[in-house]
């Protein structure tokens, strides 16, 4: 089943814009034929054509989170849970709850996230996991109003911004946060994915020329992963080239430098533990990237 000359589709929570959306309906049998009586189900959906998807959601106070998505075309399989898009796009989300590596003073404003990708998404609703793939741009802070967007670009970002840039990036739910409404908020449209009021712990992988900076640190590697749940960045090294980071040593404005395959770095107490390989720790010394 087909529709095409623009298509708008819209729910309490969430609004889907695409030029035509293709539906492919479960079978019962081999022929096709469903008893009298049984509810039509959804197999997938194939949306095309500038598919922009826009979140809204809410608790019982009101606006929670705004997330918005815009690719080429958003492919999902009902059943299993499979999510796949094109690219290249972006995603944004602005939230009035803490985000993952935030460094932001949420009394003052809104978390913001913005991910530009070149090779597209690929994800599991079921799984709660998603990957932005080929030359992905990622930016981290604060803004002061829903319709504000963050810019990689920018010369002058807001205090507390993080900018990441990497080859993939894959984004876990591992949990939910103490103090998260037990009660998930569900999109009542097939086409999306299943948003969940609360927050939850967010693990972040980014793999491949991976780059991190911060008012506080810069990072390179292979490989960065983020634990929220423990504040902590992991850095790994490609076995050939060693995973580094510069950061303030505490209470001094001059940089640290240490490099080594395999790192941790605990962001609340600026500390760095070398695990494998090579290490270096330069204290006093000028940052050079």
């Amino acid at each position: 089943m087909t529709a095409g000359g623009g298509v708008s589709v819209t729910s309490q929570t969430q609004n889907i814009r695409m030029r035509q959306l293709r539906i492919e309906l479960q079978r019962s049998n081999g022929i096709g034929v469903s008893p009298p009586g049984t509810p039509t189900v959804v197999k997938s959906l194939l949306a095309e054509g500038d598919v922009l998807v826009e979140n809204r959601i809410h608790d019982q106070q009101g606006l929670v989170a705004i997330d918005r998505l815009s690719v080429p075309w958003l492919r999902v399989e009902q059943e299993s849970g499979t999510v796949t898009a094109g690219g290249p796009g972006w995603y944004s989300t602005v939230r009035a709850d803490e985000l993952p590596m935030g460094e932001i003073d949420m009394q003052r404003g809104l978390g913001a996230v913005r991910i530009e990708f070149a090779g597209g998404i690929a994800g599991n609703l079921h799984h709660r996991e998603v990957s932005f793939q080929r030359a992905v741009h990622a930016v981290y802070g604060m803004v002061t109003g829903w319709d504000e967007s963050l810019r990689f670009d920018d010369p002058q970002p807001p205090p507390g911004t993080v900018l990441l840039q990497c080859q993939r990036l894959t984004a876990l739910a591992m949990g939910r946060g103490a103090g998260a409404s037990t009660a998930p908020q569900r999109s009542t449209l097939p086409l999306g994915p299943t948003v969940s009021v609360g927050k939850a712990n967010v693990e972040l992988i980014a793999e491949g020329n991976t780059e991190v900076r911060s008012d506080r640190y810069a990072a390179r590697a292979h490989r960065i992963s983020y634990a929220q749940s423990k504040d902590l960045l992991i850095l790994e090294g490609d076995g050939r080239t060693d995973a580094h980071i510069w950061y303030n040593a505490s209470g001094s404005s001059w940089q640290s430098h240490a490099a080594a395959q395999k790192m941790k770095y605990w962001r609340a107490q600026n500390r760095v533990n070398v695990e494998s390989g090579a290490a270096i720790d330069l204290l006093n010394t000028a940052r050079s990237r």
